[in-house]
């Protein structure tokens, strides 16, 4: 974009004809961040999203923003792609959140997308505890080795016991049963 030079239609950025690409960007990614950086204004409602209390100079900046479950997790996939740690940070601590809790497949999922590792054991242990098997909905979206690695965990955790089952989840990341599970990210 800075280096190169300009097009025949012009340089871009520099009229809506020629937009600045931003690849694989998605148009709600986008608004999204710019309603948080703006403070939760909503251009597609034109609502404020925000109340500010300006009460002092030290405002911590966006407190407030009530974003949909969808919305932080455009705003989480935007400042990943662009290092932008601290909305990152933000739209992580949201997302983890979240009531409902995030679904353990899904957390897995933008776990792995995002490189947010702390997301991982818990999931795994959720999905390991959980009544019921992997849909195979589920296990599509997880790929077949970390299926395979999952069900041979839930497998040791079963294999147990009621009374053993929680000191290997008591274990935590390092527990013996998490290993198999772990290598996959």
């Amino acid at each position: 974009m800075f280096l190169c030079p300009p097009r025949q239609e012009g340089v871009e950025g520099g009229t809506d004809a020629t937009p600045i690409p931003l690849p694989g960007v998605t148009r709600h990614e986008f608004e999204t961040l710019l309603n948080y950086l703006y403070k939760g204004y909503d251009m597609l409602s034109n609502t404020l999203l925000v109340r500010s209390d300006v009460s002092g100079f030290d405002i911590s900046m966006h407190n407030d923003i009530r974003f949909s479950h969808r919305r932080w997790i455009a705003l989480l996939s935007i400042a990943s792609r662009y290092d932008m740690d601290k909305i990152r940070e933000r739209a992580i601590k949201q997302i983890s959140r979240a009531q409902p809790s995030v679904d353990p497949v899904d957390k897995i999922i933008l776990a792995e997308k995002h490189d947010i590792s702390t997301w991982l054991v818990p999931a795994y242990i959720a999905l390991c505890h959980r009544e019921t098997t992997l849909e195979e909905s589920e296990a599509m979206k997880l790929g077949l080795s970390v299926t395979v690695k999952l069900n041979r965990a839930r497998e040791a955790v079963r294999a147990l016991g009621p009374r053993r089952r929680s000191s290997a989840v008591a274990g935590g990341p390092r527990a013996p049963v998490w290993t198999s599970v772990r290598r996959t990210s």
